[in-house]
Formats: C-alpha cells, sequence, structure tokens
C-alpha cells in the first residue's frame, strides 16, 4: 500500500502540479522557503518522461506557479482595460499558460536531444533550463535570483560580479542539485550536505565581501513627492478633464512644501512617472497656468526638480519622459524619452510590420521611444534615469552606469496592479539594479513603493502604498564611482559558465537517469 501511493506521488501530474506550488510561493511577496528545491519535482520529471510529456507538464507546472505569483494581472485587466471579470479572468489562464512557455520547449529540447548524450544528466538538466531563462526575451524578465535580496541572503552582494542571473543560475543549479542527491543510490545524505554547505559558505562570504561596498565621499538631499494619483480616468470622472490639471498640480504643491520647509538644505524634489499633467513642449510650456506655477514653485523653494511627463515630440506623437529642472525652473537638457517600452500600453508589437493591427486595438498605447538610456546632469550630478519597466532590464541600467550616472534616478507608476504582490516584485527587481552597478537608486512612485536603494542593496524608510506621502532622504553617492565587473562584462561572465558547464556535463559524470525512451 505504501508502495502503491510513493508510485501514485511519482506520477508526473501531482509533481507538477507541486512544483508549480513551490515556485509560486517562494517568490515575492512570499518568503523564498523552498527557492532552492522548487524545480526538483520539475527536474524529476525531465529525466523520466518522453519529451512530449515534459513538455506538458513543464507548462501545467509554470502556469500553476504564475496563477499564484503574478495574479495581479487580473487586477490589472479590470483597472486598466476595463474588463468584466469574466473577460479578465480567461485572460489571465491564458498568461499563466503562455508567459513561461520558453521553458517548457527547452525542457523538450533538452529531453530529446541533451538527454540521450548526456552524462552529467542533472547538470546538463539545471543549465538547460537556466539558459532558457538567460537567452530568451520576455516582456517581463522575472526570475528567481531577486529572492536573493528579497529575502536577505547576503549572497546577493555578488551580484556585482555575476549578476542577479548569475544568482538565477545557482539557485536552478541547486534544485537540480537536491534531485541528484535525492536520486543517488548512497551517501544521500552527505550529498545534501554539501549543497547546504555551498548555500551557506556562499552567503557568508558574500556578507563580508558586502561590506566594503557602498562607501561614499558626498551626499544629498532629496524629497520624494508619492501623491497617490493613480487612475487619471478616476480624476476625470472626480473633477472633470479641465479641472483635473490644477488638482493634481496643487496635490504635488500640498505635498511638497511642508517637506521642503522641514528640510530647508535639500537639494532635488523627485516626482512619479507622468507625474506633471501639462504636456511639456519647450516653445509654449512657460506660456501655460501648468508651466509658471512650476517655474514659480521651485524659484521660490530654491530647489532642483525631476520629474515625469508626456513630452510632444516633432513626429506629432508623444514620449513618457523625464524632465530635469533647475533651481530657476528652467529646463537643464533635452528630456530623457523612454527607450523601453511596455508592448500594448506604450505601443502595439510587430505594428510598422503589420499596421492594420492598429484599427484592431485602437486603443492601445502609441508613444515614441527614446533611441537609448540616458544620462541627465543637474548642478554637477549624472543622473541615470529609469522610467518605470525599464528598470527590470540589468542592460539598461549598465549603459547609464557606463555613461557616467552617479545617482540612478526611477521614476513608476504602478497605480494599475494593486497592493499585495507587483509593488514589492518591481520594486526589488529595482533594487537589484543598484547593487550591479553599486549606485545609489532614488525610485519615486505614484502610489507606491518610493524608497532609495543604497549600493550596499539596503533599503531605507518605504512609503506605504496608495498613501499620499512626502519623504525625505540623505542619500550618499560616489563623485568617482567605478564601474563593477558586471557593469563592464554584462552576459559575458554568465553565459561562458553555462557554456562550459553544459558541455561539461556531456561529457563527465554517470548517466544515472531512468529516462523513458
Amino acid at each position: 500500500m505504501k508502495k502503491e501511493i510513493l508510485n501514485k506521488l511519482k506520477h508526473p501530474l501531482p509533481l507538477s502540479i507541486l512544483a508549480g506550488i513551490l515556485n509560486g510561493t517562494s517568490y515575492i511577496p512570499f518568503p523564498p522557503w523552498a527557492i532552492f528545491f522548487c524545480l526538483t519535482p520539475l527536474f524529476y520529471i525531465w529525466v523520466t518522461e518522453k519529451p512530449k510529456q515534459v513538455f506538458l507538464y513543464t507548462s501545467l507546472s509554470y502556469m500553476v506557479g504564475i496563477l499564484i505569483g503574478f495574479f495581479w494581472i487580473n487586477h490589472l485587466l479590470i483597472e486598466f482595460a476595463f474588463f468584466p471579470l469574466y473577460v479578465s479572468l480567461p485572460i489571465l489562464l491564458l498568461f499563466s499558460a503562455f508567459f513561461q512557455i520558453h521553458i517548457a520547449v527547452a525542457g523538450y529540447l533538452w529531453a530529446k536531444f541533451i538527454r540521450p548524450w548526456s552524462r552529467g544528466l542533472y547538470l546538463s538538466a539545471g543549465i538547460f533550463c537556466a539558459l532558457a531563462f538567460y537567452i530568451t526575451p520576455t516582456i517581463f524578465p522575472w526570475h528567481y535570483g531577486y529572492t536573493w535580496l528579497y529575502g536577505g541572503l547576503t549572497g546577493f552582494h555578488y551580484a556585482d560580479i555575476i549578476g542577479f542571473d548569475g544568482l538565477n543560475i545557482i539557485t536552478i543549479l541547486m534544485s537540480a542539485g537536491v534531485l541528484w542527491a535525492l536520486m543517488s543510490k548512497e551517501n544521500k545524505a552527505l550529498k545534501l550536505s554539501f549543497l547546504g554547505s555551498f548555500i551557506l559558505l556562499f552567503n557568508l562570504t558574500g556578507y563580508y565581501y558586502g561590506k566594503e561596498k557602498g562607501l561614499a565621499d558626498s551626499s544629498l538631499n532629496v524629497v520624494i513627492t508619492q501623491a497617490n494619483i493613480g487612475n487619471l480616468q478616476k480624476h476625470y470622472q472626480l473633477y472633470g478633464r479641465h479641472r483635473f490639471k490644477k488638482e493634481v498640480i496643487q496635490t504635488f504643491f500640498d505635498l511638497t512644501k511642508p517637506k521642503l520647509d522641514e528640510y530647508p538644505g535639500t537639494d532635488l524634489v523627485i516626482w512619479p512617472e507622468t507625474a506633471f499633467p501639462e504636456t511639456y513642449h519647450p516653445n509654449y510650456f512657460y506660456n501655460t497656468h501648468s508651466g509658471r506655477s512650476l517655474k514659480n514653485f521651485l524659484n521660490e523653494n530654491n530647489v532642483n526638480l525631476i520629474s515625469g511627463f508626456y513630452v510632444d515630440r516633432p513626429s506629432g506623437k508623444v514620449s513618457n519622459a523625464a524632465v530635469l529642472m533647475d533651481r530657476q525652473g528652467e529646463v537643464t537638457s533635452e528630456p530623457i524619452y523612454k527607450s523601453i517600452l511596455l508592448a500594448f500600453g506604450e505601443y502595439i508589437p510587430l505594428e510598422k510590420h503589420l499596421p492594420f493591427l492598429r484599427k484592431i486595438l485602437p486603443t492601445a498605447g502609441d508613444f515614441e521611444e527614446g533611441k537609448s538610456p540616458q544620462v541627465g546632469l543637474l548642478e554637477k550630478i549624472n543622473y541615470g534615469i529609469q522610467i518605470c519597466y525599464e528598470s527590470v532590464f540589468p542592460k539598461h541600467t549598465r549603459e547609464l552606469s557606463k555613461k557616467g550616472a552617479q545617482i540612478i534616478v526611477n521614476l513608476t507608476n504602478d497605480s494599475w496592479y494593486g497592493k499585495y504582490s507587483q509593488p514589492y516584485q518591481h520594486l526589488y527587481l529595482t533594487a537589484a539594479r543598484a547593487v550591479e552597478s553599486r549606485l545609489p537608486l532614488i525610485r519615486s512612485t505614484n502610489t507606491g513603493i518610493s524608497t532609495v536603494i543604497l549600493p550596499s542593496g539596503k533599503t531605507l524608510k518605504k512609503s506605504p502604498i496608495h498613501q499620499a506621502q512626502a519623504l525625505y532622504y540623505k542619500v550618499p553617492y560616489s563623485l568617482k564611482p567605478k564601474l563593477t565587473a558586471y557593469t563592464k562584462w554584462g552576459w559575458a561572465i554568465p553565459l561562458p559558465f553555462m557554456l562550459i558547464m553544459l558541455i561539461l556535463s556531456l561529457s563527465i559524470g554517470k548517466n544515472d537517469g531512468n529516462a523513458k525512451s
């Protein structure tokens, strides 16, 4: 009877669901309790089942995990697109089914073409899975590496060498290693102890490695204003489409002014993505009531400003941008345009080649993108600007660092996603960039979470979600920051490692799996 129950538990269906549950409940905002073995049941399927079964059950597993970790997609569809529940839920299911389909494809390819030749079976399965995460572009490039920072696993300090992509590789290989230990005919406990000791040593040395990080020789006094102004459609209904501009601007002034009075030495005020309700155009902005009010506010309070704006472009389109203004209220440089746009919210994929898509999706965004990551100069400080979604792409911040950024500024609007999951996920994906670049990162959001992340990875006081508040920070920074290894080399560090390990897995060890042909 006992053996019969165990055999049932080894069936790929419960194993795939179990892996999905472990996966989903170990990701932000859950504690990373199962992060080092969440994929172990899935890898068992990879090494024992036929390729088609591997594809099917990997797809199911990630569907379960995505439903748990990214249920906020349903809230987004209701809040942003105004879909009814009977429409949003099927879309959520489709998203969950296909979001990680490339991992299922990788599993199929590994089982069909790599597994028959692999002698280091578990190692090659882990590396192939990690490669799929690393080389496949996705709309939202999440992975397990970020849980190290969220969970306080001090090995995250090595991200300035290997990036959080490198930590993701280690995490996935641990799940493969646990399966290797459990499938061994002898010394199971010894092998599990070896894996546990490696993680313990990695984190202990990471703690001491990170203690020397984040040294600064200057500081900046900053006020972040979180006005809790999210869905503008609601403000149109509340105030009327024209009056809302005055109400929004006054909200920012009323929140910012008391904090400036409390901290008279403030150097910089930061307002979030698309915070200012007047479209910026250099020829007529200061002729508008909104433009004049902003200029007077900065002049009277003797403070600089970085704020999100919509900006008119010569093409006739609008860009999502950051504008830097000095203490006289004058724009100091060309607006910094968002260069990585969000699909459907800001552009339609393939529209240039398939223009009929605009007729099918007339309400989709149609923004003009910026050409590349840009650094803005304000009072002798180089600010590397991320606008919302750009913060989840390591390459964008590496480029800012290479262009001389001394401080990273992230302007974000997360008002569409609810309170419980996405704001924390986005925060820690953004915070990871501070560790990789060893630059301080100031994050200003419309509805939360606003904060400052130090180069050491330490997060200072966080704003409450969906509450209006202005926060003051003294931000330490380096006048001449050094480029980290990850900033210099990026993908050139983790990718060769994975390829070397994959080659080794084909030639060393013993293939002791029991795969079905």
